[in-house]
């Protein structure tokens, strides 16, 4: 019975173990036994560990991959619970009472912008009059493609990088269309189509996979009470994963958002029985009514409901 318990428990636990070792919370045990290798010395951790090996039976061997295997799970679903949290704070919504401690990354935020779109009009010019070089075309590229990260009003400039990408992403369909994409999301999900909702769900899984790397290979600090050396390993590799993953999976998941509302948020006028925009114009008027309408309700005869055939 007990043979069979084993062979069944462990049948699968290999392809398990693979799995759960490529998830975040890996990083931070892997992270918890470089530490303590470091402190005992790398060949006596070596030789306990082999020692430790070799003791082990099978049923105990099974047991312990187990035990292993539960430990990581636990922690990666801990990890998962706390990466919302963990992404509003990276993007610059901290507690009002230390709120204050922002100012500064917000300032050094306004000054790059101002920077930037101080550079953009300068090469503006001369892109426009054609009298640019190709250096000074593809600098223009650039700095227009790094303006873009940030929300076309400057006055509500986030403390970070990634918080001014995410920001942006919710403010310019606003100033494009008139639509408050954060109120009217969950009703612009409904009437997008079934790709669209695959790949935007795939880009959003993917940045909150990378949250929860940030979030773990900072927590590795906490390994400093054994080694020292693993505050700054932490901290620094934190940031570099931050700048390096997080940001970019932010501009990805930033860009399907603004294609979405781009494309399809003229299905939601339909699905609300709205008369298709005439015009620009028109089309951002009715995203300022439309988004009222579902948030409090609007009562104002400005805009009559059609039939399916479009008719009054």
């Amino acid at each position: 019975m007990i043979t069979k318990l084993v062979e069944s428990a462990g049948s699968d636990l290999g392809s398990r173990w693979v799995s759960a070792l490529f998830a975040p919370a890996a990083l931070f045990w892997m992270l918890g036994g470089l530490a303590w290798s470091w402190a005992v010395g790398w060949d006596d951790a070596l030789d306990s560990v082999e020692d430790w090996v070799a003791n082990l039976s099978t049923a105990d061997a099974v047991l312990v991959a187990l035990a292993g295997l539960a430990v990581l799970t636990v922690s990666e679903q801990l990890g998962r619970i706390f990466t919302l949290p963990l992404l509003r704070l990276l993007e610059g919504y901290w507690p009002r009472p230390i709120r204050w401690l922002l100012r500064p990354g917000t300032g050094a935020q306004r000054r790059y912008r101002e920077r930037l779109d101080e550079e953009f009009q300068a090469l503006a010019e001369k892109v426009y009059e054609q009298e640019a070089t190709a250096a000074e075309e593809r600098r223009f590229a650039v700095v227009d493609n790094k303006l873009a990260r940030f929300p076309t009003d400057p006055a509500p400039t986030m403390p970070t990088a990634f918080g001014n990408v995410m920001l942006a992403a919710e403010t310019r369909p606003t100033d494009r269309y008139g639509i408050d994409v954060v109120r009217t999301w969950p009703h612009l999900w409904l009437v997008l189509p079934e790709a669209a909702r695959t790949e935007l769900a795939a880009s959003r899984n993917n940045l909150n996979t990378v949250g929860t790397t940030v979030g773990f290979v900072g927590l590795s600090a906490l390994w400093g009470a054994v080694a020292w050396p693993a505050v700054p390993v932490a901290l620094l590799g934190s940031y570099a994963v931050y700048r390096a993953a997080l940001v970019p999976a932010a501009r990805h998941y930033g860009d399907l958002i603004e294609a979405v509302v781009d494309l399809y948020h003229r299905e939601l006028y339909s699905a609300l029985k709205l008369r298709a925009p005439r015009s620009p114009a028109h089309d951002r008027e009715l995203g300022s009514f439309v988004t009222t309408y579902l948030w409090r309700g609007d009562t104002r005869n400005e805009h009559i409901f059609v039939d399916d055939e479009g008719r009054s």
